[in-house]
């Protein structure tokens, strides 16, 4: 009996690596889930505040996507009504009305389109307590030729618009502005006004102040002293304001800095770094946060406090929104959750550990005893028995299925003995088949070595042990006696009536010399009792040694090929094959071959054999390996034949072959 290495269990070994991998890892691992954490918390809490600036951008959009529309929805009527001061009164009016977030709404002329109302011309409404009113406020005082909104306006893509700085308007709303400036073009597409549509800067405070707990923020923004500072901090979302393209505040809860502090100049006077990298982004219109930086260990300053500021742009105005969070805001909910989760990790591995003592032991167990009986199994003891496992688990299915496969060698042993005998007796019954069927055609070559008229070459390979293909030939008075021939379907029964076939030719043509009559003779046999319904395609030919005269029937066959002066096809009348319908009338036909030609006969084992692809070797190519053998003037019968068989075979390639191969050459030689 073979001698097996000694077996290390392997509950002990789980067991004591468990052991050691705990105890090793437990060490590092609580600090890294600690800062793995307190990380993961900083950046959800930091992903926390980027929702909260996508709700203040959105507030914000909202509002610039109310003005826009207002200003959009009226500019093609206003454009219609140029000539009607009455009209535009009204349109102007409407806009006011249907859109209560607008301060006022404007129409400014360029210089002199109204020559009676003079160089300046700008109608402008307002709200106010009694509804809404009107008035030309454009005059050298109130010279808008010169305001960003109108020059901006001028240059505006007509479908987008543009957005102004922020401005004191001391002229018609009297208050702080921006301005949606919009082109109005006149009928032939010059622009000639421009209409504004204003916002407050104190309603667009009105919405940051709804997402801002601003007297939170403004205690801490001024550094005001508070003992529920902890309290403050923890609950704090910190405070937002809006920059413009160029720095300056256009929205800020220290109305001090309106239009007066600009961002971008305050980073540069700072030591700090960071604010600095702040303000490049925010002037490239980019999205994010930026708080702290690693590789330097510094925090973000703004105001003298450490910070973390989230930024993103305002719809193609130019603006930028940020939200300014105190740093330690941001961490203290990392440091807490990830303090309490390192505390409960340690507490679960100590009661891992001690539970994988006790359960690994158990549940390996059975392990062993279904060890032991798979070697017995596989040295052929197939009643060995098998350890009783109680509880339903993946073991209890493992000892089944090793019980069930058990039984299944068991049957299969038997079963293989008796396929391997039956398989054993079938091959030898068809390989004696095969060479039964071999020996029914010719095999020595050249047949008829004494004769110097005559080169004939045959080759069958069929597509299983046995096949369904044929071809003959003999002599008989001068007359050379030739068939070929494919039947239908594979395997033993085409075998049988090919058997059939080939000994009716035989039988039939030792007495009749006419192909037409051969062939119908072999028609009447085999359509006689032919149950199966199978058929034989065929081509029958006789030819005359001394003449070269050829008298031919065709049922159902490929047309030979004729190889001598050139490549051509025999004519052929296809008539039906032998086996189809009895007392079926066969055409006989006749031609006249030349010395040195060879009749190349094929079935469509040649022509249809495929390759992996299932693409066909077709005519053109025996027809082009013919034309180039003929070139050469190698088209004797064998060296044809080989040739065919070679470029067939590497067509072919590891593709498993389909069907018979069948090929047979006879040249008329010259006798001198």
């Amino acid at each position: 009996m073979e001698q097996r290495d000694k077996i290390h269990p392997f509950s002990s070994r789980l067991v004591r690596w468990l052991t050691i991998s705990l105890f090793i890892t437990i060490s590092g691992i609580s600090y890294l889930v600690y800062l793995m954490v307190s990380t993961i918390m900083t950046d959800v809490t930091c992903t926390q505040r980027m929702h909260e600036l996508d709700y203040t951008i959105e507030r914000i959009n909202g509002l610039v996507n109310i003005v826009e529309l207002a200003a959009k929805n009226h500019d093609a009527l206003i454009e219609e009504n140029l000539g009607n001061p009455t009209m535009l009164d009204a349109k102007l009016r409407e806009i006011v009305v249907e859109n209560p977030k607008l301060m006022g709404v404007g129409l400014a002329f360029i210089e002199d389109y109204y020559p009676e109302v003079g160089r300046w011309c700008e109608l402008y409404v307002t709200r106010d307590d009694h509804g809404t009113s009107v008035e030309q406020i454009g005059s050298a005082e109130h010279d808008y030729f010169k305001s960003q909104w109108f020059q901006k306006g001028l240059k505006a893509d007509k479908n987008d618009g543009c957005w102004s700085d922020a401005y004191y308007d001391d002229s018609g709303a009297h208050a702080l502005l921006t301005t949606f400036s919009l082109p109005i073009h006149d009928k032939s597409g010059k622009v000639i006004a421009v209409l504004g549509a204003d916002v407050s800067l104190s309603e667009m405070q009105q919405h940051l102040k709804e997402v801002d707990d601003w007297n939170l923020a403004n205690n801490w923004l001024n550094k005001e002293g508070d003992p529920d500072f902890i309290k403050r901090f923890l609950t704090n979302p910190g405070y937002s304001f809006i920059l413009q393209s160029d720095g300056t505040y256009l929205v800020h809860p220290d109305t001090k800095r309106l239009m007066k502090g600009n961002f971008y100049k305050e980073s540069v006077l700072t030591a700090d770094s960071l604010d600095n990298k702040l303000a490049d982004v925010l002037q490239k219109g980019l999205r994010g946060y930026l708080g702290q930086n690693e590789d330097e260990d510094i925090t973000l300053t703004i105001d003298g406090q450490e910070a973390y500021v989230f930024y993103g742009p305002v719809h193609h105005t130019g603006w930028s929104t940020v939200i300014v969070s105190p740093a330690i805001g941001i961490r203290i909910v990392g440091y807490i959750v990830g303090g309490m989760v390192v505390l409960v990790m340690l507490i679960g591995m100590i009661i891992a550990l001690v539970v994988c003592h006790i359960v690994v032991r158990r549940a390996t167990k059975p392990l062993k005893q279904l060890a032991h009986a798979a070697m017995e199994t596989g040295d052929g003891h197939f009643d060995i028995e098998l350890p009783s496992i109680k509880m339903h688990d993946e073991i209890r299915l493992l000892r089944d299925s090793f019980e069930n496969m058990q039984h299944s060698l068991a049957k299969y042993i038997e079963q293989l003995k008796d396929t391997t005998a039956s398989k054993a007796a079938m091959d030898s019954e068809l390989r004696i088949a095969n060479h039964i069927q071999m020996a029914m055609l010719p095999k020595v070559y050249p047949p008829y070595p004494e004769r110097k008229d005559i080169d004939i070459f045959g080759m069958l390979t069929p597509a299983k042990a046995v096949g369904g293909d044929l071809f003959d030939f003999y002599l008989r008075d001068d007359k050379l006696f030739f068939c070929i021939g494919d039947v239908s379907g594979k395997g033993v029964p085409a075998s049988l009536l090919m058997a059939v076939s080939r000994s009716l030719f035989r039988n039939i043509s030792s007495y009749e010399s006419s192909p037409e009559k051969i062939v119908s003779a072999l028609n009447d046999a085999i359509c006689e009792n032919n149950d199966s319904s199978m058929f034989v395609t065929m081509f029958i030919g006789v030819l005359d040694l001394k003449s070269g005269h050829l008298r031919y029937c065709n049922a159902g066959h490929d047309a030979p090929m004729l190889i001598g002066r050139g490549v051509g096809t025999l004519t052929c009348i296809p008539n039906l094959p032998v086996g189809v319908i009895p007392d079926m009338k066969f055409v006989l036909q006749e031609d006249e071959i030349d010395r040195n030609t060879t009749i190349f006969l094929y079935t469509d084992g040649l022509n249809e054999a495929e390759d992996n692809t299932h693409a066909q070797f077709g005519m053109e190519r025996i027809k082009a390996l013919a034309e180039s053998l003929l070139l050469q003037k190698q088209h004797q019968p064998e060296r044809l034949i080989n040739a065919m068989t070679d470029a067939v075979r590497q067509f072919v390639g590891d593709a498993e072959r389909s069907d018979d191969l069948t090929m047979l050459a006879i040249q008329l030689k010259t006798t001198s």
